[in-house]
This record gives C-alpha cells, sequence and structure tokens, in this order.
C-alpha cells in the first residue's frame, strides 16, 4: 500500500568553514548539509528534505566530524521512519473505524 516504506536518505555537506561565533568569543568549525531523500524510481534524483548546521571545535578531526553526522543522519532516519509507522497505523485505525460503521446493523 505504501511504497515509502523504506525511504533511502542521504547527506550532503554542501560547506564546512572556520567561523567566529561572538557569544562565545572562538572559532569554530561549521559544517553545513543537507539531507535528501532518493526519488521514487529515480536513482539519480534526490529531493531535498533538511538542511541544518552542526559546529565542532577547531580540533575535532574529519574522523569524528564524519561520525557526528553519521549519527545524526541515522536519526534522521529512525524519526522519518517511525513517523511513515505512525502514519500507517493512523490509516489503519480510520480505516477499520469506516468498516465498523458499515458492519455494525447490517443484516446479510
Amino acid at each position: 500500500m505504501n511504497n515509502n516504506k523504506y525511504m533511502t536518505f542521504n547527506l550532503i555537506i554542501t560547506c564546512a568553514k572556520k567561523q567566529f561565533f561572538q557569544a562565545e568569543n572562538k572559532e569554530v568549525l561549521v559544517v553545513d548539509f543537507d539531507i535528501t531523500k532518493q526519488a521514487e524510481g529515480l536513482e539519480d534524483e534526490a529531493e531535498i528534505v533538511a538542511s541544518r548546521s552542526l559546529a565542532f571545535t577547531l580540533e575535532a578531526p574529519a574522523t569524528e566530524v564524519k561520525a557526528e553526522l553519521f549519527k545524526y543522519l541515522e536519526n534522521y532516519t529512525s524519526e522519518a521512519q517511525s513517523a511513515i509507522t505512525n502514519k500507517l497505523q493512523d490509516e489503519a485505525q480510520k480505516n477499520a473505524n469506516i468498516t465498523i460503521e458499515e458492519l455494525s446493523g447490517l443484516k446479510i
């Protein structure tokens, strides 16, 4: 019934830069990225579903940044899948209620 049950999300870094944060009086590494969802049936096309930024210390190695971005993508994917599951359950409940109404008091 639902073709989006298993969506593929990707994280694409759009910019990595040093930026000064005046409130904390220090420079940090800022990584801007997009979360994309694979377009249905089109492997080469993706839709941007979110754009985010994360800040890291200047000392953070690339492996640490990549690990954090991977965790972010895992969490995003998990939440998106949960939302789909919840939506499917809500639709099933509505359908069940309609069926119950149609069957209540029915003589066959």
